[in-house]
């Protein structure tokens, strides 16, 4: 999602910053009208940044966490795993 928000307003600024150079615009009145997609492109990095982060402490919670088989599983078939 992240990356689809970050991409979008990445595309959709460059297109309007090339129509308006084309236009024989200046830099600096192309930026203020492209000033809503860099927050829109902002926005998108940070959730990608946010779930990047979610992502890792997902990860190590896995390997930190003490039960690596269900404790049925232990149960139905014994310590070793054997059937």
């Amino acid at each position: 999602m992240g990356f689809i928000t970050f991409m979008a307003g990445m595309m959709e600024a460059g297109l309007v910053a090339n129509s308006q150079w084309y236009a024989h615009l200046t830099i600096a009145q192309a930026l203020s009208t492209i000033q809503p997609y860099f927050i829109l492109r902002a926005v998108g990095g940070g959730i990608v940044v946010v779930s990047a982060f979610l992502f890792a402490i997902n990860i190590v919670s896995t390997f930190l966490s003490k039960h690596l088989v269900h404790p049925k599983t232990v149960e139905n078939y014994g310590e070793e795993g054997k059937v």
